[in-house]
Protein backbone atom coordinates (compact mmCIF):
# COMPACT_ATOMS: atom_id res chain seq x y z
CA UNK A 1 0.00 0.00 0.00
CA UNK A 2 1.12 3.43 -0.79
CA UNK A 3 2.30 5.70 2.33
CA UNK A 4 1.32 9.34 2.72
CA UNK A 5 3.38 10.94 5.57
CA UNK A 6 2.61 13.92 7.05
CA UNK A 7 5.01 16.64 6.14
CA UNK A 8 7.31 18.09 9.05
CA UNK A 9 6.86 21.44 7.68
CA UNK A 10 4.14 23.91 9.85
CA UNK A 11 1.36 25.21 7.54
CA UNK A 12 2.16 28.60 6.49
CA UNK A 13 0.55 29.15 3.84
CA UNK A 14 1.80 29.73 0.33
CA UNK A 15 5.11 31.02 -1.29
CA UNK A 16 3.50 33.74 -3.48
CA UNK A 17 6.30 36.89 -4.43
CA UNK A 18 6.93 39.23 -7.23
CA UNK A 19 9.66 38.44 -9.37
CA UNK A 20 12.04 40.12 -8.64
CA UNK A 21 13.79 42.49 -11.82
CA UNK A 22 17.09 42.43 -9.58
CA UNK A 23 19.75 40.82 -7.02
CA UNK A 24 18.79 44.23 -4.92
CA UNK A 25 14.66 43.91 -5.35
CA UNK A 26 15.68 40.15 -4.60
CA UNK A 27 17.55 41.27 -1.40
CA UNK A 28 14.76 43.52 -0.81
CA UNK A 29 11.90 41.08 -1.07
CA UNK A 30 13.58 39.00 1.17
CA UNK A 31 14.30 41.41 3.89
CA UNK A 32 10.11 41.92 3.47
CA UNK A 33 9.42 38.65 4.23
CA UNK A 34 8.74 37.98 0.87
CA UNK A 35 11.37 35.15 0.01
CA UNK A 36 12.17 34.78 -4.08
CA UNK A 37 11.75 30.88 -5.20
CA UNK A 38 13.11 28.88 -7.55
CA UNK A 39 12.93 25.58 -8.81
CA UNK A 40 15.83 23.67 -10.39
CA UNK A 41 15.50 20.31 -12.49
CA UNK A 42 18.13 17.54 -11.43
CA UNK A 43 17.82 16.00 -14.80
CA UNK A 44 17.51 12.01 -16.12
CA UNK A 45 20.19 10.14 -17.73
CA UNK A 46 21.97 11.82 -20.68
CA UNK A 47 18.80 14.07 -20.35
CA UNK A 48 19.78 18.24 -21.33
CA UNK A 49 17.42 21.16 -20.76
CA UNK A 50 15.93 20.95 -23.81
CA UNK A 51 13.82 17.94 -23.03
CA UNK A 52 12.16 19.47 -20.20
CA UNK A 53 11.34 22.91 -21.82
CA UNK A 54 7.31 21.32 -22.25
CA UNK A 55 7.55 20.74 -18.51
CA UNK A 56 8.91 24.51 -17.88
CA UNK A 57 6.14 25.60 -19.57
CA UNK A 58 3.69 23.54 -17.63
CA UNK A 59 5.02 24.31 -14.44
CA UNK A 60 4.93 28.25 -15.20
CA UNK A 61 0.92 27.75 -16.38
CA UNK A 62 0.80 26.17 -13.35
CA UNK A 63 2.18 27.85 -10.32
CA UNK A 64 3.79 31.07 -9.40
CA UNK A 65 7.36 30.79 -9.31
CA UNK A 66 10.64 32.90 -9.91
CA UNK A 67 12.82 31.38 -12.08
CA UNK A 68 13.12 27.44 -13.17
CA UNK A 69 16.68 26.74 -13.90
CA UNK A 70 17.77 23.73 -14.91
CA UNK A 71 20.95 21.96 -14.14
CA UNK A 72 23.10 22.72 -17.35
CA UNK A 73 24.71 19.00 -18.01
CA UNK A 74 25.72 17.76 -21.38
CA UNK A 75 24.91 14.60 -22.42
CA UNK A 76 29.30 13.98 -22.84
CA UNK A 77 29.26 14.43 -18.87
CA UNK A 78 28.34 11.49 -17.93
CA UNK A 79 31.29 9.98 -19.94
CA UNK A 80 33.30 11.21 -16.81
CA UNK A 81 31.80 8.11 -14.66
CA UNK A 82 34.30 6.05 -16.80
CA UNK A 83 37.72 7.15 -15.55
CA UNK A 84 36.05 7.37 -11.87
CA UNK A 85 35.11 3.89 -12.07
CA UNK A 86 38.24 2.96 -13.26
CA UNK A 87 40.12 4.41 -10.74
CA UNK A 88 38.04 2.55 -8.48
CA UNK A 89 37.79 -0.26 -9.99
CA UNK A 90 37.69 -2.88 -6.67
CA UNK A 91 35.29 -0.70 -5.22
CA UNK A 92 33.20 -1.07 -9.02
CA UNK A 93 33.21 -5.16 -9.07
CA UNK A 94 32.15 -5.24 -5.28
CA UNK A 95 29.55 -2.55 -5.63
CA UNK A 96 30.52 -0.70 -3.49
CA UNK A 97 31.36 2.38 -5.59
CA UNK A 98 31.78 5.78 -3.73
CA UNK A 99 29.46 8.55 -5.12
CA UNK A 100 32.54 11.30 -4.63
CA UNK A 101 34.17 11.17 -7.13
CA UNK A 102 32.10 8.97 -9.08
CA UNK A 103 29.34 11.69 -9.26
CA UNK A 104 31.71 14.71 -9.33
CA UNK A 105 30.46 15.87 -12.44
CA UNK A 106 26.59 15.85 -11.77
CA UNK A 107 27.67 17.64 -8.68
CA UNK A 108 29.75 20.57 -9.98
CA UNK A 109 27.44 21.06 -12.45
CA UNK A 110 24.41 21.47 -9.27
CA UNK A 111 26.67 23.67 -7.76
CA UNK A 112 26.62 25.82 -10.39
CA UNK A 113 22.93 25.89 -11.18
CA UNK A 114 22.91 27.45 -7.31
CA UNK A 115 25.47 29.67 -8.17
CA UNK A 116 23.29 31.26 -11.22
CA UNK A 117 19.98 31.46 -8.72
CA UNK A 118 21.70 33.37 -6.17
CA UNK A 119 23.09 35.76 -8.57
CA UNK A 120 19.91 36.04 -10.35
CA UNK A 121 17.62 36.17 -7.16
CA UNK A 122 19.83 37.30 -4.20
CA UNK A 123 21.34 34.69 -1.63
CA UNK A 124 18.30 34.15 -0.19
CA UNK A 125 16.65 32.14 -2.81
CA UNK A 126 14.55 29.49 -1.65
CA UNK A 127 15.09 26.23 -4.05
CA UNK A 128 12.81 23.83 -4.64
CA UNK A 129 14.57 20.80 -6.03
CA UNK A 130 12.83 18.71 -8.73
CA UNK A 131 14.76 15.41 -9.53
CA UNK A 132 13.66 13.52 -12.44
CA UNK A 133 14.75 9.99 -12.73
CA UNK A 134 18.63 9.15 -11.63
CA UNK A 135 18.47 12.69 -11.13
CA UNK A 136 16.44 12.41 -8.03
CA UNK A 137 18.77 10.20 -6.74
CA UNK A 138 21.84 12.08 -7.53
CA UNK A 139 20.22 15.09 -5.73
CA UNK A 140 19.78 13.38 -2.31
CA UNK A 141 23.31 12.63 -2.64
CA UNK A 142 24.38 15.87 -3.69
CA UNK A 143 23.01 17.51 -0.72
CA UNK A 144 24.02 14.60 1.66
CA UNK A 145 27.43 16.29 0.68
CA UNK A 146 26.42 19.78 0.52
CA UNK A 147 24.62 19.91 4.04
CA UNK A 148 25.34 23.99 4.11
CA UNK A 149 22.60 24.08 1.16
CA UNK A 150 19.98 22.29 3.33
CA UNK A 151 18.76 25.35 5.01
CA UNK A 152 17.93 26.89 1.87
CA UNK A 153 15.91 23.85 0.38
CA UNK A 154 12.56 23.67 0.96
CA UNK A 155 10.98 20.63 -1.22
CA UNK A 156 12.95 17.98 -2.54
CA UNK A 157 10.45 16.03 -4.87
CA UNK A 158 11.33 13.18 -7.37
CA UNK A 159 9.87 12.29 -10.28
CA UNK A 160 10.03 8.42 -11.46
CA UNK A 161 13.32 7.96 -9.65
CA UNK A 162 14.64 5.00 -8.57
CA UNK A 163 14.87 5.65 -4.59
CA UNK A 164 15.42 2.04 -3.23
CA UNK A 165 17.79 -0.54 -4.19
CA UNK A 166 17.09 -3.91 -5.60
CA UNK A 167 16.12 -6.58 -2.92
CA UNK A 168 18.89 -7.23 -0.61
CA UNK A 169 19.67 -10.78 -0.72
CA UNK A 170 17.99 -11.05 -3.88
CA UNK A 171 19.98 -12.25 -8.00
CA UNK A 172 19.12 -8.25 -8.48
CA UNK A 173 20.83 -6.88 -5.14
CA UNK A 174 24.13 -8.34 -6.38
CA UNK A 175 24.03 -6.99 -9.90
CA UNK A 176 22.72 -3.87 -8.83
CA UNK A 177 22.85 -1.05 -11.68
CA UNK A 178 24.43 1.40 -9.82
CA UNK A 179 27.22 -0.51 -7.86
CA UNK A 180 26.39 0.85 -4.44
CA UNK A 181 26.40 4.42 -5.47
CA UNK A 182 22.42 4.01 -4.98
CA UNK A 183 22.96 2.01 -1.48
CA UNK A 184 25.37 4.86 -0.20
CA UNK A 185 23.66 7.36 -1.03
CA UNK A 186 20.58 6.20 0.85
CA UNK A 187 22.83 5.79 3.97
CA UNK A 188 23.98 9.30 4.08
CA UNK A 189 20.93 11.36 3.20
CA UNK A 190 18.81 8.99 5.97
CA UNK A 191 21.76 10.30 8.64
CA UNK A 192 20.30 13.99 8.35
CA UNK A 193 18.61 14.78 10.93
CA UNK A 194 15.17 15.15 10.17
CA UNK A 195 14.59 18.39 10.97
CA UNK A 196 17.55 19.54 8.47
CA UNK A 197 15.95 17.85 5.38
CA UNK A 198 12.97 19.76 2.91
CA UNK A 199 9.94 18.23 2.42
CA UNK A 200 10.32 15.16 0.44
CA UNK A 201 7.51 14.30 -2.01
CA UNK A 202 7.59 11.18 -3.93
CA UNK A 203 6.36 11.42 -7.64
CA UNK A 204 5.20 7.92 -9.25
CA UNK A 205 3.71 7.04 -12.21
CA UNK A 206 1.37 4.14 -13.08
CA UNK A 207 1.06 3.76 -16.75
CA UNK A 208 3.03 0.72 -17.80
CA UNK A 209 2.63 -3.09 -16.56
CA UNK A 210 5.39 -5.37 -17.21
CA UNK A 211 4.89 -8.40 -19.54
CA UNK A 212 4.56 -9.41 -22.98
CA UNK A 213 0.41 -9.56 -21.79
CA UNK A 214 -2.17 -6.96 -21.84
CA UNK A 215 -3.31 -6.29 -17.92
CA UNK A 216 -6.93 -6.60 -18.74
CA UNK A 217 -6.79 -9.69 -20.61
CA UNK A 218 -3.33 -11.57 -18.68
CA UNK A 219 -6.57 -14.19 -17.51
CA UNK A 220 -7.08 -14.62 -20.98
CA UNK A 221 -3.64 -15.21 -22.76
CA UNK A 222 -4.15 -12.10 -24.78
CA UNK A 223 -0.96 -11.04 -26.10
CA UNK A 224 -0.16 -7.49 -26.50
CA UNK A 225 -1.05 -5.68 -29.79
CA UNK A 226 2.49 -5.07 -31.80
CA UNK A 227 1.34 -1.56 -32.89
CA UNK A 228 -2.10 0.12 -31.70
CA UNK A 229 -2.55 2.58 -34.26
CA UNK A 230 -4.95 4.93 -32.77
CA UNK A 231 -2.00 5.61 -30.50
CA UNK A 232 0.57 5.70 -32.48
CA UNK A 233 2.53 3.22 -30.02
CA UNK A 234 3.63 -0.41 -29.39
CA UNK A 235 1.62 -1.80 -26.37
CA UNK A 236 3.92 -4.99 -26.49
CA UNK A 237 7.75 -2.91 -26.91
CA UNK A 238 6.59 -0.75 -24.02
CA UNK A 239 5.28 -4.02 -21.84
CA UNK A 240 8.72 -5.62 -22.46
CA UNK A 241 10.77 -2.51 -21.88
CA UNK A 242 9.31 -2.48 -18.86
CA UNK A 243 8.99 -5.93 -17.86
CA UNK A 244 13.17 -6.02 -18.17
CA UNK A 245 13.50 -2.61 -16.57
CA UNK A 246 11.51 -4.03 -13.58
CA UNK A 247 13.14 -7.01 -13.29
CA UNK A 248 16.38 -5.48 -12.69
CA UNK A 249 14.99 -3.11 -10.24
CA UNK A 250 12.80 -4.84 -7.96
CA UNK A 251 12.86 -8.51 -9.13
CA UNK A 252 9.35 -8.50 -10.26
CA UNK A 253 8.99 -8.66 -14.60
CA UNK A 254 4.94 -8.52 -13.80
CA UNK A 255 4.95 -4.94 -11.66
CA UNK A 256 3.07 -1.88 -12.03
CA UNK A 257 5.31 1.61 -12.91
CA UNK A 258 6.19 3.84 -15.68
CA UNK A 259 7.34 2.04 -18.11
CA UNK A 260 10.76 2.08 -16.52
CA UNK A 261 10.30 2.87 -12.53
CA UNK A 262 8.03 0.27 -10.68
CA UNK A 263 5.92 2.17 -7.87
CA UNK A 264 7.77 -0.08 -5.41
CA UNK A 265 10.86 1.26 -5.64
CA UNK A 266 10.13 5.03 -6.55
CA UNK A 267 9.48 6.04 -2.92
CA UNK A 268 11.82 8.07 -0.25
CA UNK A 269 11.46 7.24 3.14
CA UNK A 270 9.65 9.84 4.85
CA UNK A 271 8.30 10.91 1.70
CA UNK A 272 4.72 12.06 0.85
CA UNK A 273 3.78 10.43 -2.33
CA UNK A 274 1.55 11.22 -5.30
CA UNK A 275 0.91 8.25 -7.61
CA UNK A 276 -0.09 9.14 -11.14
CA UNK A 277 -2.48 7.05 -13.23
CA UNK A 278 -1.81 6.43 -16.69
CA UNK A 279 1.55 8.35 -16.35
CA UNK A 280 5.01 7.13 -17.90
CA UNK A 281 8.78 7.58 -17.68
CA UNK A 282 9.97 10.12 -20.16
CA UNK A 283 8.17 12.07 -23.17
CA UNK A 284 11.68 11.71 -24.83
CA UNK A 285 14.77 9.23 -25.71
CA UNK A 286 18.02 11.08 -25.72
CA UNK A 287 20.34 10.78 -28.28
CA UNK A 288 23.42 12.07 -29.27
CA UNK A 289 21.97 15.21 -31.02
CA UNK A 290 18.36 16.24 -30.21
CA UNK A 291 16.37 13.85 -28.10
CA UNK A 292 13.71 11.31 -30.00
CA UNK A 293 9.97 12.84 -28.51
CA UNK A 294 7.42 10.48 -27.92
CA UNK A 295 3.87 10.26 -29.01
CA UNK A 296 1.82 12.84 -27.18
CA UNK A 297 -0.54 10.16 -25.66
CA UNK A 298 2.53 8.52 -23.81
CA UNK A 299 1.93 10.50 -21.00
CA UNK A 300 4.77 11.35 -18.91
CA UNK A 301 5.47 13.38 -15.69
CA UNK A 302 5.45 16.32 -17.83
CA UNK A 303 2.83 16.18 -19.59
CA UNK A 304 -0.27 19.09 -19.58
CA UNK A 305 -2.70 16.96 -17.50
CA UNK A 306 -0.07 15.48 -15.33
CA UNK A 307 1.96 18.58 -14.43
CA UNK A 308 -1.45 20.20 -12.20
CA UNK A 309 -1.00 16.91 -10.46
CA UNK A 310 2.53 17.48 -8.53
CA UNK A 311 3.25 20.78 -9.30
CA UNK A 312 1.24 22.41 -6.71
CA UNK A 313 3.20 20.27 -3.93
CA UNK A 314 6.03 22.09 -4.91
CA UNK A 315 4.53 25.05 -3.10
CA UNK A 316 1.77 24.03 -1.21
CA UNK A 317 3.12 22.75 2.62
CA UNK A 318 -0.48 20.84 3.57
CA UNK A 319 0.38 16.77 3.27
CA UNK A 320 -1.91 14.45 1.01
CA UNK A 321 -5.19 13.54 1.94
CA UNK A 322 -5.02 10.57 4.11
Amino acid sequence: PRRRLRSSLDSSGRWQSQPPRSVAAAAQGAAEGAAPTAVLIAPAQFGVRADYESLIAELRATIDVQHIEVVDLLRTDWLRIIPATVMNLPAYLAGELPPTPTLNFYYERLDEAVERLRNKNGPGVRLRIIGHSIGGWVARGWLAERRELLSQVDVLMTLGSPNRPPPEGSIWAGVDQTRGLLREINRRFNEIEAELKPRLVSVVGRGTVGGLFAPSSADAGGLREVWDESVGRSPLLEGVVAATSYLALCGDAFATGDGLIPVCVATMDGSEVVELQDCNHAGFVPSPTDSLQLPLTYKWYGSKDMVPLWAPKLLDPEPLDS
